[in-house]
């Protein structure tokens, strides 16, 4: 990953910043390469020719013409074929000691160069012999490649002790200028002073003038919402996953984005009608989704905590390692004297990974009873009974009984009846012990679940929600324009620029409704009290006549009338929001416009409004049809295995409150009869786990019935979403024990999953003389008899 190069980097620049000694001085140049992408690549792509083979014959040759574009996702990749050459050069170099790399601290491996693309950065020490080795180097590689070095826009950065007739002297031989402070590689600075507002205030000016930009345009709320959230608030997250942001840099790129959402116009100000902490909020609960800029910062950052944890033999992981943790691992690491930026920031990461952060117990013999976190259900994954005398190393593994079944016994006597009960639904296996992120079902770590955790943790110190998720999301669901959402939404905060809102903060100096001039306008005034409003509500035939002494706020009314109709009848409360939001309208209008409009005009409005939006979205439906509303058919009957061979249906019932899995397995021959069938029930820690359990208690009952030639059919739902990740590597199992490795293709026309389990090391003995098994997804009818035993 390229914040790999940044971090090496950043902790070189601030190693070079730190030496004030009389020791060695050291440089880091960075290089420009002049026209990286433009003719050496036209070249490689327009010189060869290319033939294909169709149907088992070649084509005649033909040659490219365009080559690739500068943005192709193929062309760093041809960068990098080139740029090998010049790292392996600085390689050859160091290895004769013509150049001396530079290492940041002992114990840490030396760095000659660091490449990204066409970012390249070169050390060593601060003399004139080495400045001209590594021009030489330079002058071979432009004459082999044709790129050429541009030394006006190249820099030098120096470590504080080197001598400033030397820093001349190199200066003039590269004929490049000197640790310049706005200098960045791989568009991050590599300066930086105790203040980190003027670093990044170039963050907040690229936002501000793309606001600028669209703000020119006429875009509604719900289009600037799209914007804001796929724009805007993606622009500063390639540095915060290497840095953490101040709050003052938060507030700033907020106060841009609040101003445009609220205000269209340049040099427009208008009122923030909710409050920012509320709109950075989900939009299950109250808010519209927009990220807090703080939270996402730390959940990045924490993701590359993960990583350092999971690749320590990473270079950046071995530096890092070497400058502030030699003695211990990452958890348990300080922060220590001078720490970098990048290394404090990653320190916040890690507090937050480690509110998810916990051991997945496989022997259980790497992982400590009362200082690990190892309980899945527990809430701080560890446990809190006190520590006995002499029991402070404990480790899991003891507390597991020569059978390979937990020691119940000893639990008791150590744990807390909630604790025992907690450890009894943890599997036990052969494995390793593996840490895993506890917020996805594969374990492994996703900014998305840590953005979310830690918008729970600052949640914890503000006010709960007023309303309930279900309140919120029959708002969301509405199946009206986006702009009809948005005015409910506001509506329901009380968040509308009536006259009363508007009194209220000295904006217009009289309360009175505009329209009527008899009344205060309060929103349930402006939307059913108002003549206009209530004559739309008597056309409009939904049967709501306005009761001013039962309708004072206008999101309790939406509650109840959600509270009246149920899913299928939410054409109704879509007729009622269409409305609401033409009446509005017509108030703006008849405002701003002096346009008079009828309330029949109205309610034919909000008729059209809907009914196209409806239609078209009819449309999109039939244009792409989706997979998710695909329904098993009901005459799917349960189908005889092959001659010769037995069918095993297994499913599983789990009950959430005892956390205890039901599992039953039916096995029948050739001829649909029943041979034998047999259930248990256990604890487990989820539906998923059961599910799993129960496959692998149908393969063992079938290895029992000393049957070789088997097909296990059962559902899996709880399982569709599981991936293994490419980082893991398979493991042996331990000696007397079995591995299996599975994986499936689903046929979305059948609805049959085809599930090929594959025998590693010793696992065929526990399946022996099986040629295959297969394994195929299949409705309940399959499993409706194992259920009954």
């Amino acid at each position: 990953m390229i914040q790999d190069n940044i971090l090496v980097a950043h902790e070189a620049f601030h190693s070079l910043k730190l030496r004030r000694n009389k020791g060695c001085p050291y440089m880091a140049v960075k290089l420009d390469i002049r026209k990286a992408y433009d003719s050496w690549i036209m070249q490689c792509v327009t010189t060869v020719s290319c033939s294909l083979i169709v149907n088992g014959k070649s084509m005649p040759l033909f040659y490219p013409k365009r080559g690739l574009r500068q943005g192709d996702p193929l062309l760093p990749y041809l960068y990098l074929f080139v740029s090998d050459v010049l790292s392996r050069m600085f390689n050859e170099a160091e290895r004769q000691r013509y150049i001396s790399g530079f290492q940041i601290k002992r114990g840490c491996p030396k760095i000659s160069h660091l490449l990204f693309a066409d970012g390249t950065l070169v050390f060593g020490k601060a003399t004139y012999q080495e400045a001209v080795q590594i021009l030489e180097i330079l002058r071979q590689y432009a004459v082999a490649s044709g790129q050429q070095v541009n030394f006006s826009k190249s820099a030098i950065i120096f470590s504080n002790n080197t001598p400033f007739c030397r820093r001349t002297e190199i200066c003039a031989q590269f004929a490049i200028r000197s640790d310049s402070s706005v200098s960045k590689y791989l568009g991050l600075p590599t300066s930086w002073g105790r203040s980190k507002q003027a670093s990044l205030q170039y963050l907040v000016d690229k936002v501000t003038a793309r606001l600028q930009g669209w703000k020119r345009a006429l875009l509604s709320q719900a289009g600037r919402e799209v914007l804001i959230k796929a724009v805007v608030l993606a622009m500063p997250s390639y540095a915060m996953a290497c840095f953490k942001f101040s709050v003052r840099i938060c507030s700033l790129i907020n106060k841009e984005i609040r101003a445009f959402w609220w205000g269209q116009q340049e040099q427009e100000k208008r009122i923030s009608w909710i409050p920012w902490t509320k709109m950075v909020t989900s939009k299950w609960h109250g808010g519209l989704g927009f990220k807090d800029l703080e939270c996402f910062n730390l959940a990045l950052l924490a993701r590359q905590a993960w990583r350092l944890i999971n690749h320590p033999n990473a270079l950046w992981a071995q530096v890092l390692k070497a400058i502030y943790f030699p003695d211990v691992d990452f958890v348990n690491a300080q922060e220590g004297s001078n720490p970098s930026w990048a290394w404090k920031s990653l320190l916040k990461g890690r507090n937050l990974l480690q509110h998810g952060l916990r051991w997945n117990i496989g022997s259980g013999e790497s992982v400590n009873v009362w200082s690990d976190a190892w309980v899945p259900m527990l809430p701080s994954f560890r446990i809190l009974s006190p520590v006995p005398p002499d029991k402070e190393n404990l480790k899991v593994s003891n507390l597991v009984s020569a059978r390979g079944t937990w020691d119940t016994r000893k639990l008791n006597a150590l744990f807390q009846p909630y604790e025992v009960n907690g450890i009894l639904k943890i599997p036990l296996a052969a494995s390793c012990d593996t840490i895993v992120w506890h917020y996805t079902k594969s374990g492994d770590f996703s900014v998305k679940t840590a953005y979310f955790v830690a918008a729970s943790l600052s949640m914890a110190t503000q006010p709960s929600a007023s309303r309930p998720s279900a309140f919120w999301k029959s708002i969301w669901k509405l199946r009206v324009p986006p702009k009809v959402q948005l005015f409910i939404w506001r509506t329901c905060h009380n968040a509308l620029p009536s006259q009363v809102n508007l009194y209220r903060r000295g904006v217009v100096e009289s309360p009175l409704c505009s329209s009527c001039q008899a009344k205060d306008e309060n929103i349930p005034h402006l939307l059913f009290f108002c003549p206009h409003a209530k004559a739309s509500w008597f056309i409009s035939n939904l049967g709501f006549i306005p009761d001013e002494n039962s309708l004072s706020d206008f999101g309790d009314w939406w509650a109840l009338l959600c509270s009246n109709f149920k899913n299928d009848e939410r054409l109704i409360l879509e007729r009622v929001a269409t409305l609401c939001w033409q009446i509005w309208c017509a108030r703006n209008k008849r405002i701003f416009e002096q346009s008079q409009e009828s309330p029949t005009q109205t309610v034919y409005k909000a008729s059209v409004l809907l009914q196209e939006f409806l239609s078209a979205k009819e449309h999109d439906r039939l244009q792409i049809p989706s997979l998710a509303g695909l329904r098993l058919s009901s005459d799917i009957k349960w189908q005889k295995p092959s001659v010769g061979w037995y069918k095993f249906n297994c499913d599983t019932v789990f009950d959430p409150h005892s956390h205890r899995a039901a599992i039953a397995v039916v096995c029948r021959n050739e001829l649909g009869q029943l041979i034998s069938g047999c259930s248990f029930v256990r604890l487990v820690l989820s539906p998923a786990v059961g599910e799993a359990c129960a496959l692998l208690f149908a393969i063992c009952f079938a290895q029992s019935l000393n049957i070789s030639h088997a097909v296990f059919e059962l559902q899996i739902p709880s399982l569709a979403g599981l991936r293994l990740s490419s980082d893991i590597k398979w493991q042996k199992p331990s000696v007397g024990w079995y591995k299996f490795n599975c994986d499936t293709a689903f046929d979305p026309h059948s609805h049959r999953a085809a599930i090929a389990v594959v025998c590693r090391n010793e696992l065929g003995q526990l399946i022996s003389g099986c040629s295959f098994v297969r394994l195929v997804l299949s409705p309940a009818v399959g499993e409706a008899c194992a259920l009954r035993i």
